[in-house]
């Protein structure tokens, strides 16, 4: 929780290609407060566990936040600071997701969206594989 500015502020470099960001009718500060909220309350408890990368100087540069259910765990909401990324966080905080849940879980679930090449590659690297395929949609009530 004490990193929590850190990584809201990681969040909203990061996550640009996220389902709130691509919707043409929400507005992109609304998406950031969608964002920074999901942060906030996962690191307030909601996330069974929330795993943090930091440079070699102590900076927190990505978080991988988690939740289990029954014998599923999932990655909930994972980022590394652009200026980090392509550098092995993603990887580290990917493979650190799964070792802490070795022997709690029989498996782990992420969803990511479909443009998003970057994160697939990384998911794909780390030996998951696409188990289905869906569209969110979003209800707009009539302005």
């Amino acid at each position: 929780p004490e990193d929590r500015d850190a990584c809201v502020e990681i969040a909203l470099a990061a996550l640009r290609q996220d389902r709130y960001h691509a919707d043409p009718r929400i507005d992109h500060r609304v998406a950031d407060a969608i964002k920074a909220a999901w942060v906030s309350n996962n690191l307030a408890g909601r996330a069974d566990r929330a795993l943090e990368a930091r440079s070699p100087g102590g900076e927190v540069v990505g978080f991988n936040q988690l939740l289990k259910t029954g014998r599923e765990a999932v990655i909930d909401l994972i980022a590394v600071a652009p200026a980090a990324q392509h550098q092995g966080y993603g990887k580290a905080l990917v493979a650190a997701g799964l070792r802490a849940y070795a022997g709690e879980a029989d498996t782990m679930r992420v969803g990511t969206q479909a443009v998003n090449r970057t994160s697939l590659a990384l998911y794909r690297s780390a030996g998951f594989t696409l188990a289905h395929e869906q569209r969110t949609y979003h209800w707009m009530p009539a302005s």
